[in-house]
């Protein structure tokens, strides 16, 4: 078989690997991460000596007349492919509204220049500064034109050009065994909630690049030279044949180079100089005429909404122009380029890893753009040089028609299968769950009425927690995430984990009452009516002073929150202080107001019973709260955002309220908790209950070996 036959042996041995081991399967991960460094290994060099010797080589007075007759071109290329993506990428769904907003998030324009004029070249190659990398390389390749005796140097980055070209060719040689790896652990490991997402974007990229490859581009190359769009796909079927077997658009350029001499000569181009310019176009159109690679532009898009993160419109409207400088080079190179964007973007680590695992299927089309790209570049540079194309209206119209018509059918397609590709969760908390092993490890009781005080109240708490054989806990019964009931009618929470977590390690039962009057909490701890109450209940001075405290198992920043669409407006924390006329909302609460109103004192601030007012009236310009609940109502309601000011007042603190008489219990949870966070359990918490991550540890992936054939528990 050739290499593409084991390729896909690979990719379809590692998707069945991951669905017989499961998890296990993550063992092949290191394979497929050497696989991926070596594909990376030599893509700078080949950017840089691509670039410099292209550049380099051309006589200024050549180089000024084919920019004068190839900028069209590659604008046309460029603009018409990226036209193209923003098209498909309506098929994606918009992000939802930021969840929070901060005042550092997203890219100033001086932060853009930075990232595009190269200060410190060598800096930017150790940061993998793909755009900054490609401006240099340009200067100093136009810069070499006007530079005498420099035959050597241009030897020798030729020799560094087709080294790096070697070095793929034998990577692509492991490609079978990478593949594998990649797959393996991507459906050994992948949620499996997360695969219809998937099925969106590879469609959406098939479907794209195909009638890229195979309608838009030749037919464009057919309205603009004397030939027809069958002999066209004729006179190319062997370079695209061999570019997509070996994966290597490069195999490709002798063909291409062939084909465009003959139609040259077709049209009676008789100069001396005319294979040389041929040559030269394609020296330099080679790394900047990927244009399969700019569907990297397809892939952001999807992926910030696949990881579900809110990029700024600075990012958005930079987006094109990065793609454009990014994706320089050779498909290959779309793997850096795509970890630099997603760190611009900031998207999670492992985007790049989900590029690479998915680019074992979207390779191919891929290299069939690019391809078709370079075709589209070296025919007509060459051609408008010389000045023999020919605008043929009729047949240009009508390309430009059906080529509109086919990717709007294929978006309209993507949007109308979203409702069956795409869960919609309109409020993410109402679906977490406790774990299942924490859960089933305690005996709980759900008692609906608060209890009567007890009349042991003197006798130290623990010591009436180990005689009675159960822990009494008070909860907040809406305090999201700390304490609130989900879609089930399940009591779960941050708070509520702990509970059942130091319910176990006391080896006692659990009751769970609900705190129904947040004013008498102090009188109903000191009537002994709960052991412990929770539900992100902050410290004050009067509860330090009534009752026994934890320390603080968290600082929550003080938050508000507002539309979206204004969220901007209460990023300083200053000038919030001194605008007149705002109303800002409170629920009742003797902390909650009296803050309030030392935050906001030319603000009316008005009591509301909850924050659900927000929805439907207009007038209240913003909420006072928590960031961490603050993000929670946020992300349970479309259009609002979670606004953390700048200078605004010193962290809450929360803790666990205990009764008077409870200090051999306080001494025992302090340093419980201290083990809870050595154990790593309370970073679990926190990343599922109050940063919305998704459970690592939620019970492991179906497996055929662990649900069908039982062979592991």
């Amino acid at each position: 078989m050739n290499l593409s036959a084991w390729v896909i042996v690979g990719a379809l041995l590692g998707a069945l690997c991951g669905v017989f081991f499961g998890e296990y399967a993550a063992v092949f991960q290191p394979l497929g991460d050497v696989y991926v460094a070596l594909l990376q290994m030599a893509v700078f060099p080949f950017i840089v000596s691509s670039l410099l010797h292209g550049l380099g080589s051309l006589r200024p007075t050549t180089a000024l007349k084919l920019l004068r007759s190839s900028w069209p071109v590659f604008l046309a290329a460029w603009g018409g492919t990226l036209a193209a993506l923003w098209l498909l990428a309506q098929a994606v769904p918009s992000g939802r509204s930021p969840i929070v907003v901060t005042a550092g998030q997203g890219y100033s324009a001086a932060q853009l220049v930075a990232l595009l004029i190269p200060a410190n070249p060598f800096a930017d190659l150790t940061r993998s500064y793909v755009p900054a990398i490609v401006v240099f390389s340009v200067f100093y390749g136009i810069a070499m034109q006007r530079i005498e005796n420099k035959q050597g140097l241009l030897t020798g980055l030729e020799v560094i050009r087709r080294a790096s070209v070697t070095i793929w060719s034998w990577v692509v040689r492991l490609a079978p065994l990478g593949v594998f790896a990649l797959f393996a652990d991507l459906t050994g490991t992948i949620q499996v909630s997360r695969l219809s997402s998937l099925l969106l974007y590879v469609g959406l990229f098939f479907g794209g690049s195909l009638i890229l490859a195979l309608w838009v581009i030749p037919s464009l190359i057919a309205s603009l030279v004397p030939i027809s769009y069958r002999a066209l796909l004729k006179e190319l079927q062997s370079a695209l044949v061999i570019a997509v077997v070996t994966s290597l658009p490069v195999t490709a350029v002798p063909l291409l180079v062939q084909m465009t001499e003959r139609l040259a000569a077709r049209c009676r181009v008789e100069d001396a100089d005319r294979d040389e310019i041929i040559s030269t176009t394609m020296a330099v159109s080679y790394p900047i005429a990927q244009l399969g690679n700019l569907f990297v532009f397809l892939f952001m898009v999807f992926a910030a909404f696949y990881f579900h993160v809110v990029v700024s419109d600075v990012a958005w409207i930079s987006l094109p122009p990065m793609t454009l400088l990014s994706t320089v080079g050779t498909p290959v190179s779309t793997v850096a380029a795509v970890g630099f964007m997603s760190s611009w973007l900031g998207l999670p680590a492992n985007t790049q890893l989900l590029y690479v695992g998915m680019m074992t299927l979207t390779r191919y089309p891929q290299v069939l753009v690019s391809t078709m790209g370079l075709a589209f570049i070296t025919i007509l540079v060459p051609l408008s040089y010389y000045g023999v194309v020919n605008v043929q209206p009729r047949r240009l119209l009508r390309s430009l028609v059906i080529s509109v018509l086919m990717l709007g059918g294929l978006t309209l397609g993507g949007r109308a299968a979203r409702p069956w590709l795409i869960e919609k969760d309109p409020n993410p908390y109402l679906h977490f769950t406790l774990d299942a092993d924490l859960a089933r490890a305690v005996e709980v009781t759900l008692d609906p009425t608060p209890p009567a005080g007890d009349a042991r109240r003197d006798q130290p708490t623990i010591a009436r927690i180990r005689d009675s054989g159960r822990l009494r806990v008070g909860y907040g019964p809406d305090v999201i995430p700390f304490s609130y009931f989900n879609a089930a009618h399940q009591l779960v929470g941050y708070d509520v984990a702990f509970a059942y977590a130091l319910a176990h390690d006391l080896n006692v039962a659990l009751e769970l009452t609900p705190i129904t009057d947040w004013a008498t909490l102090n009188d109903d701890l000191e009537a002994g009516r709960y052991d412990l109450a929770i539900g992100g209940i902050y410290l004050t001075n009067e509860r330090l002073q009534r009752v026994t405290a934890s320390r603080p198992y968290l600082q929550s920043q003080l938050a508000l929150i507002a539309r979206s669409k204004s969220a901007k407006r209460f990023l300083n924390g200053a000038a919030i202080k001194k605008e007149k006329g705002a109303r800002i909302a409170t629920f009742k609460s003797d902390i909650m107001i009296p803050l309030a109103r030392a935050l906001f004192p030319r603000a009316e601030v008005v009591v509301v019973p909850d924050y659900d007012v927000l929805l439907n009236d207009d007038s209240i310009d913003a909420a006072f709260w928590t960031l961490e609940q603050a993000r929670a109502w946020a992300a349970a309601h479309s259009g609002f955002s979670a606004v953390v000011p700048t200078d605004f007042g010193a962290p809450l603190l929360m803790a666990y309220l205990m009764p008077p008489n409870s200090r051999e219990l306080v001494r025992f949870i302090d340093q419980w908790l201290d083990l809870q966070k050595a154990s790593g359990f309370e970073q679990r918490m926190r990343e599922y209950w109050l940063d919305g991550e998704p459970r690592r540890d939620d019970g492991p992936r179906w497996s055929v070996m662990r649900n069908v054939l039982h062979w592991v528990e």
